[in-house]
């Protein structure tokens, strides 16, 4: 078996000892019919993997990614997502696996370098394949000194691993870093379903290095991340409809923030927890959880944010003098001085910029009845979106304004303006269409079809495209969490 190019899949195969075809489909097998009853997709159960695909697997000669359920149950084999383990092994990959299994370390890439055996790769020996210069063609010569090359260097990436004291070096911590940044800018202005892909992989890769060893200030960063991370997941969650696993999303999210012993991630963390309840039945928890919050949360976003969610909430319950307070806090809170808050630097959906704070106090004000105010603010949050940055553009937030704006103008009578502004919520695309913008359109079409309007035809075929608006929910293709 000539190996063409190592990849993170042989390097865990053979960590594994699942060398042979029959180990290996054995294996897969089982993990198909797990997967199969988890999902409740049977189909899943009758896939298998021929000897002929598992050699080229092996060896790194991969024409075509596997089929997409192929892909599924290798990723829930495996645990690594497919695209990951038919490329070489990153440094990282090979000192997790041999933090995790530090006295077999020495032979997951390479035979017992004290021998001349090669068995782990069934390649020729080294040596014989140097002595063996002068018998093959320059095409066959060179191809097999990159073998030789790949396994030079991934030899000294097991050694290297095997003297250091932590499986994650400070460079690692920043790319991990600069990922979360980018899909929490993404968050809102991409679709949400093509992000999950990426979420669930950073997380999945966070959670891999804690099981390793670090510097304690590298665990601790690791937390951090990895607590960001569910934080994000909590966020799409929620989006989809999903509050059970937007709650368990975010009580590891807590988790992680207490073993990292952070202030600014337990606060956020609790705002979002008040978030989740808000949109909620529970929604009187989400006051007191904005009371734990404020507690918690140092100057800057992240206060004015609990603030907002506070009045929202309060607001929403009918709890007017409550709602009036908390606003008063916020505008309080835009005067402090700023403290250092580092779920902030990650910016998009872990911030809270003044775009999306008008948005907050148009909605409070709509939803206390004082339409006049509620439109000042949600043209507010709508004009500093479309003139900011394209990358801090919210859809979901721009979207809910101009719903406040459609109350607003059927508060006030002006029928003709709300049917303009309902008409470009309605022409959202579906993949942008967040829960809570069904629930707003919901409220908006039981306003159309008052008796007030019922003479009124155009307002009355509005209310049925309102009635029969979808949003994305926790039923749609997505990866498991």
């Amino acid at each position: 078996m000539q190996v063409k190019t190592m990849t993170l899949f042989r390097l865990l195969v053979q960590e594994k000892g699942w060398t042979t075809s029959q180990t290996f489909g054995a294996r897969f097998t089982a993990a198909a019919r797990e997967l199969a009853a988890e999902t409740g997709q049977r189909r899943l159960a009758d896939v298998t993997v021929s000897q002929r695909t598992f050699n080229r697997w092996m060896t790194g000669d991969i024409k075509t990614t596997p089929q997409k359920d192929t892909r599924r149950i290798l990723e829930h084999l495996l645990q690594q997502p497919v695209v990951g383990l038919f490329a070489p092994p990153l440094s990282t990959d090979v000192s997790r696996i041999t933090a995790s299994q530090p006295e077999a370390s020495s032979s997951l890439l390479l035979p017992d370098l004290s021998t001349d055996s090669d068995e782990a790769l069934d390649t020729p020996s080294r040596d014989a394949r140097l002595r063996s210069e002068g018998t093959t063609d320059s095409s066959e010569h060179a191809h097999d000194l990159r073998v030789l090359s790949a396994e030079a260097a991934a030899a000294s990436l097991v050694f290297a691993a095997s003297v250091t004291p932590s499986n994650v070096t400070d460079d690692t911590l920043e790319h991990l870093s600069f990922e979360i940044s980018r899909i929490a800018t993404d968050y809102v202005h991409a679709p949400l379903l093509p992000l999950f892909a990426d979420l669930l992989s950073l997380r999945d890769q966070i959670f891999a290095l804690l099981v390793g060893r670090q510097r304690p200030y590298q665990t601790r960063e690791l937390f951090l991340l990895g607590g960001t991370t569910c934080l994000l997941l909590s966020h799409a969650s929620q989006n989809l409809g999903d509050t059970r696993s937007a709650m368990a999303q975010v009580r590891t999210a807590w988790t992680c923030a207490e073993q990292a012993d952070h202030t600014g991630l337990r606060a956020w963390t609790r705002g979002t927890t008040a978030l989740i309840n808000e949109w909620s039945p529970q929604s009187r928890m989400a006051l007191k959880l904005t009371e734990h919050a404020a507690a918690l949360a140092p100057a800057g976003e992240s206060r004015i944010r609990i603030a907002a969610i506070e009045a929202r909430t309060a607001a929403r319950l009918g709890d007017r003098d409550r709602a009036l307070a908390a606003v008063e806090r916020l505008h309080r809170a835009r005067e402090e001085t700023p403290e250092k808050d580092e779920i902030e630097r990650f910016g998009g959906l872990l911030s809270f910029p003044v775009a999306k704070q008008e948005y907050y106090l148009g909605g409070t004000f709509a939803l206390l009845g004082e339409h006049a105010v509620a439109e000042q603010h949600a043209t507010a949050a709508i004009e500093r979106y479309v003139t900011g940055p394209p990358e801090e553009r919210s859809y979901g937030d721009e979207a809910l304004a101009v719903i406040d704006i459609t109350t607003a103008r059927l508060a006030q009578g002006d029928l003709d303006g709300a049917a303009e502004r309902l008409r470009q919520t309605l022409a959202l695309p579906p993949e942008l269409r967040i829960q809570q913008l069904g629930k707003a359109v919901d409220r908006v079409a039981a306003l159309l079809r008052q008796p007030a309007f019922a003479g009124n035809r155009d307002i009355r075929e509005l209310a049925d495209l309102a009635t029969s608006y979808r949003v994305i929910d926790a039923g749609s293709r997505i990866p498991s969490l």
